[in-house]
């Protein structure tokens, strides 16, 4: 899990969590965020800070597949925007089509975002190539809290050797804007399926169910 603090008005920083020299990322808090089109071609996506080098699961290896993310952020909402580069477009498995329902069985981004530091609920959105969105919200513990439902929105867009996808999640319905000093995790994932599976993330993990 990655950490941002909102340290004035305008900005956030992102810091690694549980690394002592990891990487610190600025994001200035615009007044207008990107028109979600899917493919990170809004100008704005070009102005927001990287999330490269993502390692894969339970080690510090880095991903056999490129996945690269980028973050900007409203008064509103936190916008995020991943590109999951893919040799193997032809094998992308996108089998889930309901809301809530398991997308993480298909290939699919998560995107966790944590405001009380493990200390109370650790939000969780997992979007599939087809734009089908799972959100839900766990316990320090691990487990699964029933009942959370955002209004998160989503787009994707597929390429000959790359799938996208841009997600908008809503302040509001996860305790509202940051203040001045608070310190948020944030992790960014990717569960790649068909003939070669994997499953990497931005900040090194052993799982993406436990803040």
């Amino acid at each position: 899990m990655n950490r941002f603090a909102l340290c004035a008005m305008t900005v956030l920083v992102l810091a690694q969590f549980g690394q002592a020299e990891g990487q610190r990322i600025v994001l200035q808090i615009s007044e207008q965020g990107p028109e979600l089109r899917g493919d990170l071609s809004d100008p704005l996506w070009a102005k927001a800070p990287l999330l490269d080098g993502f390692v894969r699961l339970n080690t510090k290896e880095p991903a056999k597949t490129p996945t690269e993310a980028r973050v900007l952020c409203t008064r509103d909402f936190l916008y995020v925007g991943v590109v999951c580069h893919e040799p193997r477009m032809s094998g992308l498995v996108a089998a889930v089509n309901e809301h809530d329902d398991a997308v993480w069985t298909d290939d699919c981004v998560e995107i966790m975002l944590d405001p009380a530091q493990g200390q109370a609920h650790m939000y969780h959105w997992i979007v599939n190539s087809k734009g089908t969105i799972w959100d839900g919200a766990h316990t320090a513990g691990g487990g699964t809290m029933a009942g959370f439902d955002s209004t998160a929105r989503a787009r994707v867009s597929k390429g000959t050797d790359r799938w996208s996808v841009e997600i908008a999640l809503p302040l509001a319905e996860i305790g509202g804007r940051p203040v001045p000093g608070e310190t948020w995790g944030l992790n960014v994932g990717r569960e790649r399926k068909g003939a070669e599976p994997e499953v990497s993330s931005w900040a090194p993990s052993s799982g993406f169910s436990d803040p």
